[in-house]
């Protein structure tokens, strides 16, 4: 009774002095929740006062500064505000006016005039202060993005990532690992709860319907989970023996899944809304990924595992699988090279781009870098940087697009053959550029610590994304808060790199470090 009594004699008491600072120049905002303070006792949560103009005074003219700017898509910026009242003087407290916005869907802006665009576009921003105004015009241009390490709850190697919107994503791997991004966080999902799996594929056609595709029990079984939008099931699947390593799914009833055989056959499963099917394969090997650009269009990549050979590209066409035909045997064949694919990326019919290995048994594994040929329906080597020295011996994971121009090569981070040292400066190709068709380094990132390897990449069309890799390494591509783009700076052998300052603590970009240890493991 004497808490209860005490909390009306405080409510009493702020309206009260909220009334007497109204005649000093400041408006009471509405009057918080009752809550409890760490004792457990009752406090009144007190109102926030919002400065007026002093009694009698009327505002006579408003100024916006800057009257004009050009910002950028996620980067905030403040705004000034003059009012200049009757009695000559000067307020310029951003509390004072109400600030609006002539389109809210392009951005949002507090009471303190700070302004955050989130579409590119004109903006006019206006102040106003008893019905006297004053605006400012913004030209938002398309955000600097940059790779950015974020929080990951486990450390086990995540080999396949997803994005299914801007706010939601997927990523697994090893030991039954299943991730869920959601609310700008990593969690883990408790209803995927098979320990033996290892994810390999992920793929959605919506929110509240998806898929995920690898193997259990030692690469003996392969599977395939199915997201309800609450949880996920396991599918009954045509075969009972095998791998499955990626998944493509162009819509609820139209999804596939490749792998391999334990029998050596190259595995291809459709799944039609109803129930799963195996597919011809008109090879044996091992596929690896698989993209679909439409029902009657599709590609397949991977490895049969013969020297000599070249690796293995299926055309979907016409209803079937078939081998693609051209290939540039002259810049590419060896006696020796063992030649795997690992990832595809179509960005139309008529441009691609295909990543692996090639492994002469003799050496460490090395890049393979290819680039689809439209005029001969066919695939041709892809270029190198050879302003960065043994950049082609890096063996390569995965590749995405956001452009015909614009793209990322995910590898490691490697020792060079045949240098013989003592401390032979490492290659840093964990995150390679693909520029027109050119692998580059890419130093535009930041991250707080090393991951010798990244084997999946998503984006969405915008450029928005994720990067996972070993030791449950994440990068996200995103708004470049931490200005990783203003800190480059030259970091050894002329390619630049993030540095510590004070608006940005720790950058790491290639640098020649030295990176103890073995080789990481390789993605498939």
């Amino acid at each position: 009774m004497f808490a209860r009594n005490l909390s009306a004699i405080q409510w009493v008491a702020a309206v009260l002095a909220a009334t007497w600072t109204v005649g000093c120049g400041y408006m009471p905002m509405p009057m918080g929740p009752v809550g409890s303070d760490n004792f457990g006792s009752s406090r009144m949560v007190q109102p926030e006062l919002v400065p007026t103009l002093p009694p009698g005074v009327e505002a006579r003219q408003v100024i916006v500064e800057p009257a004009n700017s050009i910002g950028r898509v996620g980067i905030a910026s403040r705004l000034t505000v003059t009012v200049l009242g009757s009695d000559g003087k000067s307020y310029t407290d951003p509390r004072l006016v109400q600030w609006d916005l002539s389109n809210p869907q392009m951005g949002v802006i507090d009471r303190n005039g700070v302004m955050r665009p989130d579409v590119p576009g004109t903006l006019k921003v206006t102040a106003l202060i008893q019905g006297i105004e004053a605006t400012a015009t913004l030209q938002i241009e398309q955000p600097l993005y940059a790779w950015q390490q974020v929080a990951s709850p486990v450390n086990q190697d995540l080999y396949a990532v997803e994005m299914v919107s801007r706010v939601e994503a997927w990523a697994g791997g090893d030991g039954g690992i299943l991730l869920h991004w959601l609310n700008g966080a990593w969690r883990r999902d408790a209803s995927f709860a098979y320990s033996d799996a290892r994810v390999k594929g992920i793929g959605f056609a919506n929110s509240a319907l998806g898929w995920v595709v690898g193997e259990r029990k030692g690469s003996q079984t392969p599977f395939v989970a199915r997201w309800n939008g609450r949880t996920w099931q396991m599918d009954k699947l045509p075969v009972l023996s095998g791998a499955l390593n990626a998944v493509s799914v162009l819509s609820e009833r139209d999804v596939w899944a490749v792998g391999q055989e334990t029998n050596g056959q190259a595995l291809i499963m459709h799944y039609d809304g109803a129930s799963w099917k195996a597919f011809e394969s008109p090879v044996r090997g091992r596929l690896n990924d698989v993209q679909m650009l439409s029902p009657q269009r599709g590609w397949a990549v991977g490895g049969d595992g013969i020297p000599g050979g070249t690796p293995l590209i299926l055309k979907f066409d016409q209803g079937r699988w078939r081998v693609n035909g051209f290939w540039g045997n002259r810049d590419t064949f060896s006696l020796s090279d063992q030649q795997e694919l690992k990832a595809i990326k179509m960005v139309s019919d008529t441009q691609g781009y295909a990543v692996g290995t090639r492994d002469n048994l003799l050496i460490n594994p090395r890049g393979l870098f290819l680039q689809y040929d439209p005029r001969r329906d066919g695939w041709i080597p892809g270029r190198w940087d050879t302003a960065v020295e043994n950049l082609d011996q890096v063996p390569l994971h995965d590749i995405e697009m956001i452009s015909g121009t614009e793209g990322w090569a995910l590898g490691q981070i490697r020792r060079p053959d045949f240098r013989f040292e003592r401390n032979p400066k490492s290659i840093f190709g964990n995150l390679l550029a693909n520029v027109g068709g050119v692998l580059k380094l890419d130093t535009n990132y930041y991250s707080g610590s090393l991951s010798g390897a990244f084997y999946s990449i998503d984006l969405l069309p915008q450029g928005e994304g994720f990067v996972v890799g070993a030791n449950g390494m994440i990068l996200e591509r995103t708004f470049d808060w931490r200005g990783v783009n203003t800190a480059a700076q030259d970091f050894g052998g002329g390619v630049g790199g993030g540095t510590a300052t004070s608006n940005n603590p720790v950058t790491y970009g290639p640098g020649g470090q030295v990176i103890p240890g073995g080789q990481p493991a390789s993605r498939r």
